[in-house]
């Protein structure tokens, strides 16, 4: 019994541990929330263990949409002054700590 615990928590442990980071710079502008929110709904139906690095271009914390700020999965990295997409891209690269990363904007389209 005690084998067939241990192998179970082993399974759900690589499974909890993320496989991607998706690197996501932002100034979390006003028109761009509800695509910040659709691209949180499709990680949400993603399958493959994942973390994101949403990296605060200089933006005010308190406009992050909620579920996103509530997500123990999302590290958010908060910039005192912008410094433009490509150097926030760059620091939120820097706070990957898995094999994968994915770099998604704040406007993309998901399906």
């Amino acid at each position: 019994m005690i084998s067939h615990l241990s192998s179970l928590e082993n399974v759900l442990s690589s499974h909890s541990r993320p496989d991607i980071t998706v690197v996501i710079a932002t100034r979390l502008r006003r028109e761009r929330l509800g695509y910040l929110a659709d691209l949180y709904a499709s990680l949400m139906r993603q399958t493959v263990p994942w973390e994101a690095v949403l990296v605060l271009d200089g933006a005010d914390r308190a406009l992050l949409p909620e579920p996103l700020a509530a997500d123990s999965r999302i590290r958010v990295v908060e910039l005192p002054r912008p410094v433009g997409a490509a150097a926030a891209r760059n620091l939120g690269l820097r706070m990957v700590r898995t094999p994968l990363v994915c770099y998604m904007d704040d406007d993309e389209v998901t399906a």
